[in-house]
Protein backbone atom coordinates (compact mmCIF):
# COMPACT_ATOMS: atom_id res chain seq x y z
CA UNK A 1 0.00 0.00 0.00
CA UNK A 2 1.55 3.21 -1.30
CA UNK A 3 -0.61 5.68 0.69
CA UNK A 4 -2.24 5.59 4.08
CA UNK A 5 -5.57 5.01 4.51
CA UNK A 6 -7.42 7.66 6.96
CA UNK A 7 -10.82 7.16 8.08
CA UNK A 8 -12.02 10.50 9.74
CA UNK A 9 -9.69 13.56 9.47
CA UNK A 10 -6.97 15.00 11.38
CA UNK A 11 -8.69 18.43 12.35
CA UNK A 12 -6.61 21.59 11.56
CA UNK A 13 -6.55 24.63 13.47
CA UNK A 14 -8.76 26.26 10.52
CA UNK A 15 -11.05 23.51 11.03
CA UNK A 16 -11.97 24.77 14.69
CA UNK A 17 -11.79 28.44 13.68
CA UNK A 18 -14.44 27.69 11.37
CA UNK A 19 -16.49 25.64 13.88
CA UNK A 20 -15.69 28.38 16.39
CA UNK A 21 -17.49 30.63 13.88
CA UNK A 22 -20.80 28.85 13.36
CA UNK A 23 -21.44 28.18 17.25
CA UNK A 24 -20.53 31.90 17.74
CA UNK A 25 -23.27 32.50 15.03
CA UNK A 26 -25.72 30.50 16.00
CA UNK A 27 -25.04 31.46 19.87
CA UNK A 28 -25.87 35.24 18.59
CA UNK A 29 -29.29 34.38 16.89
CA UNK A 30 -30.30 32.69 20.16
CA UNK A 31 -29.18 35.86 21.95
CA UNK A 32 -30.80 37.98 19.57
CA UNK A 33 -34.30 36.15 19.77
CA UNK A 34 -33.66 36.41 23.65
CA UNK A 35 -33.28 39.99 23.71
CA UNK A 36 -35.64 41.00 20.54
CA UNK A 37 -38.38 38.93 21.71
CA UNK A 38 -38.34 37.33 25.28
CA UNK A 39 -36.56 39.82 27.41
CA UNK A 40 -38.94 42.92 26.14
CA UNK A 41 -42.10 40.89 27.90
CA UNK A 42 -40.41 40.16 30.77
CA UNK A 43 -40.23 42.73 34.12
CA UNK A 44 -36.33 42.21 34.62
CA UNK A 45 -33.65 44.76 35.07
CA UNK A 46 -30.98 45.42 32.58
CA UNK A 47 -28.61 44.21 34.94
CA UNK A 48 -29.94 41.16 35.30
CA UNK A 49 -30.32 40.46 31.44
CA UNK A 50 -26.73 41.34 30.93
CA UNK A 51 -25.97 38.70 33.30
CA UNK A 52 -28.27 35.92 31.36
CA UNK A 53 -26.69 37.35 28.13
CA UNK A 54 -23.74 36.18 29.01
CA UNK A 55 -24.33 32.95 30.84
CA UNK A 56 -26.15 31.74 27.75
CA UNK A 57 -22.66 32.29 25.67
CA UNK A 58 -20.67 30.91 28.60
CA UNK A 59 -22.96 27.55 28.78
CA UNK A 60 -22.77 27.59 25.08
CA UNK A 61 -19.59 27.62 24.83
CA UNK A 62 -18.93 25.05 27.38
CA UNK A 63 -21.20 22.32 26.21
CA UNK A 64 -20.23 23.02 22.15
CA UNK A 65 -17.13 23.86 22.08
CA UNK A 66 -15.40 20.23 23.45
CA UNK A 67 -17.59 18.65 21.30
CA UNK A 68 -15.51 19.89 18.26
CA UNK A 69 -12.44 17.69 20.31
CA UNK A 70 -14.79 14.15 20.25
CA UNK A 71 -14.27 13.04 17.18
CA UNK A 72 -13.00 9.84 15.82
CA UNK A 73 -9.92 9.19 13.07
CA UNK A 74 -8.93 5.47 12.26
CA UNK A 75 -5.41 5.87 10.32
CA UNK A 76 -4.02 2.75 8.40
CA UNK A 77 -0.45 2.52 6.65
CA UNK A 78 1.95 -0.50 5.99
CA UNK A 79 3.15 -1.17 9.37
CA UNK A 80 0.66 0.26 11.95
CA UNK A 81 -3.53 0.92 12.58
CA UNK A 82 -3.58 4.10 14.96
CA UNK A 83 -6.77 5.02 16.44
CA UNK A 84 -7.30 8.56 18.14
CA UNK A 85 -10.63 9.44 20.03
CA UNK A 86 -11.07 12.11 23.15
CA UNK A 87 -13.44 10.64 25.54
CA UNK A 88 -14.73 13.23 28.50
CA UNK A 89 -15.86 16.86 28.23
CA UNK A 90 -12.84 17.74 30.24
CA UNK A 91 -10.32 15.93 27.66
CA UNK A 92 -12.46 17.18 24.40
CA UNK A 93 -11.64 20.87 25.68
CA UNK A 94 -7.76 20.26 25.98
CA UNK A 95 -7.71 18.28 22.41
CA UNK A 96 -9.88 21.51 20.96
CA UNK A 97 -6.61 23.83 22.74
CA UNK A 98 -4.10 21.46 21.34
CA UNK A 99 -5.07 21.39 17.79
CA UNK A 100 -5.20 25.31 18.18
CA UNK A 101 -1.34 25.03 19.50
CA UNK A 102 -0.60 22.85 16.96
CA UNK A 103 1.14 19.98 19.13
CA UNK A 104 1.20 16.55 18.42
CA UNK A 105 -2.01 14.31 18.97
CA UNK A 106 -1.51 10.78 20.40
CA UNK A 107 -3.26 7.57 19.27
CA UNK A 108 -5.87 5.86 21.93
CA UNK A 109 -4.08 2.49 20.25
CA UNK A 110 -1.66 2.21 17.41
CA UNK A 111 -1.07 -1.66 16.85
CA UNK A 112 1.11 -3.13 14.47
CA UNK A 113 -0.18 -4.83 11.70
CA UNK A 114 1.86 -7.78 12.16
CA UNK A 115 0.41 -8.20 15.26
CA UNK A 116 -3.03 -8.41 14.15
CA UNK A 117 -4.64 -12.19 13.90
CA UNK A 118 -8.28 -11.43 12.89
CA UNK A 119 -10.72 -8.75 12.34
CA UNK A 120 -14.03 -9.18 13.14
CA UNK A 121 -16.85 -7.47 11.79
CA UNK A 122 -20.45 -7.07 13.31
CA UNK A 123 -23.37 -4.32 14.03
CA UNK A 124 -25.63 -3.24 16.26
CA UNK A 125 -28.94 -1.71 15.22
CA UNK A 126 -30.00 1.67 17.06
CA UNK A 127 -32.59 4.04 17.49
CA UNK A 128 -32.29 8.13 17.04
CA UNK A 129 -34.43 10.85 17.12
CA UNK A 130 -38.28 10.22 15.95
CA UNK A 131 -37.34 6.55 16.67
CA UNK A 132 -35.62 6.99 13.42
CA UNK A 133 -34.06 3.09 13.32
CA UNK A 134 -30.24 2.44 12.00
CA UNK A 135 -26.79 0.60 12.62
CA UNK A 136 -23.47 1.15 13.73
CA UNK A 137 -20.69 -1.33 12.68
CA UNK A 138 -18.53 -2.96 14.93
CA UNK A 139 -14.78 -3.78 14.62
CA UNK A 140 -13.18 -6.17 16.90
CA UNK A 141 -9.21 -7.02 16.12
CA UNK A 142 -7.73 -9.74 17.95
CA UNK A 143 -3.89 -9.57 18.44
CA UNK A 144 -1.77 -12.25 18.30
CA UNK A 145 -1.11 -12.03 22.39
CA UNK A 146 -4.95 -12.36 22.73
CA UNK A 147 -5.85 -9.00 23.52
CA UNK A 148 -9.00 -7.67 21.93
CA UNK A 149 -8.75 -4.17 20.70
CA UNK A 150 -12.35 -2.59 19.51
CA UNK A 151 -13.14 0.20 17.41
CA UNK A 152 -16.60 1.05 17.21
CA UNK A 153 -17.11 4.11 14.66
CA UNK A 154 -19.91 6.54 15.66
CA UNK A 155 -18.40 9.93 14.82
CA UNK A 156 -15.89 10.18 12.17
CA UNK A 157 -14.74 13.37 12.01
CA UNK A 158 -15.35 14.79 8.35
CA UNK A 159 -17.97 13.13 8.46
CA UNK A 160 -19.41 11.37 5.40
CA UNK A 161 -20.08 8.21 4.61
CA UNK A 162 -16.67 5.72 5.26
CA UNK A 163 -18.39 2.50 4.77
CA UNK A 164 -15.86 1.84 1.80
CA UNK A 165 -13.02 2.92 3.25
CA UNK A 166 -14.38 0.42 5.90
CA UNK A 167 -14.23 -2.20 3.12
CA UNK A 168 -10.70 -0.81 1.93
CA UNK A 169 -9.53 -1.14 5.28
CA UNK A 170 -10.40 -4.93 5.33
CA UNK A 171 -9.52 -5.42 2.12
CA UNK A 172 -6.28 -4.42 2.99
CA UNK A 173 -5.84 -6.66 6.31
CA UNK A 174 -6.54 -9.46 4.24
CA UNK A 175 -3.77 -9.54 1.89
CA UNK A 176 -1.21 -9.36 4.68
CA UNK A 177 -2.74 -12.54 6.15
CA UNK A 178 -5.49 -11.17 8.66
CA UNK A 179 -8.30 -13.55 9.29
CA UNK A 180 -11.77 -11.43 8.40
CA UNK A 181 -14.35 -13.00 10.29
CA UNK A 182 -17.76 -11.56 9.21
CA UNK A 183 -20.57 -13.90 10.27
CA UNK A 184 -23.44 -11.84 8.83
CA UNK A 185 -21.15 -11.37 5.31
CA UNK A 186 -21.08 -7.63 5.71
CA UNK A 187 -17.70 -6.89 4.11
CA UNK A 188 -19.28 -7.06 0.82
CA UNK A 189 -22.36 -5.32 1.45
CA UNK A 190 -20.15 -1.97 2.51
CA UNK A 191 -19.90 -0.85 -0.95
CA UNK A 192 -23.88 -0.30 -0.31
CA UNK A 193 -25.18 3.17 0.84
CA UNK A 194 -26.24 3.27 4.25
CA UNK A 195 -29.99 2.78 3.16
CA UNK A 196 -29.38 -0.34 1.16
CA UNK A 197 -27.13 -1.67 4.43
CA UNK A 198 -29.70 -1.33 6.80
CA UNK A 199 -32.20 -2.91 4.95
CA UNK A 200 -29.81 -5.62 4.87
CA UNK A 201 -29.15 -5.75 8.30
CA UNK A 202 -33.08 -5.69 9.03
CA UNK A 203 -33.48 -8.48 7.09
CA UNK A 204 -30.82 -10.28 8.78
CA UNK A 205 -32.71 -9.86 12.50
CA UNK A 206 -36.05 -10.61 11.08
CA UNK A 207 -34.63 -14.36 9.68
CA UNK A 208 -32.81 -14.79 13.79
Amino acid sequence: MNKEIIIGKKLTRGDVLKSFVVINLYTFIILGILVFTVFPSVNISNQKKMIYSVLIIFITWIVTVPMIGGTQRLEIDDQYIRYYHVRGTWNQFKEVLRILMKKDDRANFSVSIDSIQSVSISYSLTVGGFGIKGYKLLFSFLLKDYTVVRFVPFNISGGGNNNKKYEEMLTFLQKNDVEIVDPYILKDKLGLTSDEILNYINKIEENK
